[in-house]
């Protein structure tokens, strides 16, 4: 997903998530790119596919965030759950 960057297709992400119905969302790392991330490649469509997620999370839908190398920075909540959010360390 790459969100942060200007190559992030956040719209049709976010058409996509609000298109399914899933018991469980499986997001296997690079959800924000915190290599180039900044205030100018953060737009609110970026904004918005965050809050889609969360709101899924809140509807009773599992969401499973393994990190990658470019969203190291939640690496340290490896193991942390917020609601049906759970953060995982992806493994090398």
């Amino acid at each position: 997903m790459h969100l942060g960057t200007t190559g992030c297709k956040a719209k049709k992400l976010l058409s996509y998530l609000n298109n399914i119905e899933p018991k469980k969302l499986i997001l296997n790392g690079h959800i924000i790119d915190t290599w180039q991330l900044n205030e100018q490649n953060f737009p609110k469509q970026h904004l918005k596919v965050i809050k889609k997620i969360m709101d899924m999370a809140a509807s009773g839908v599992e969401v499973i965030y393994l990190t990658g190398n470019h969203d190291e920075f939640l690496r340290k909540f490896t193991g942390t759950n917020i609601g049906n959010i759970y953060l995982l360390l992806t493994k090398k």
